[in-house]
């Protein structure tokens, strides 16, 4: 029975941190403000227009499907607990059901 021995390959050289570039500082502020806007315009629709469903709210507010579920997922997160479901769904274009968001406190 023979032994392999395996060489250790060199590890590449470390490259220096760079600074942000401004372009993606901007990115950042861009990406991370606008969190804020998007559950404001959520919660303004659903109190202007009463329960909807994440499909009514997307075309609202203009909004994707994705982003539109994540800021209800963090609308309804218990320590904000600002909107929740109200037991009811409707069904969607695709004829699936979807549940009905409600604002619960403002």
């Amino acid at each position: 029975m023979s032994v392999v021995v395996r060489k250790k390959h060199p590890k590449p050289p470390r490259k220096k941190h760079r600074p942000m570039a401004e372009t993606s500082l901007e990115a950042y502020v861009r990406y991370w403000g606008a969190r804020p806007s998007q559950r404001r315009r959520i919660l303004e629709m659903l109190i202007e227009n009463g329960p909807m469903t994440c499909e009514e709210i997307e075309h609202a507010t203009g909004l994707r499907h994705q982003t539109a579920s994540a800021r209800l997922s963090e609308l309804s997160d218990p320590e904000k607990r600002l909107v929740r479901r109200n037991g009811q769904t409707r069904q969607t274009t695709t004829g699936a059901s979807a549940f009905v968001w409600k604002v619960v406190k403002f």
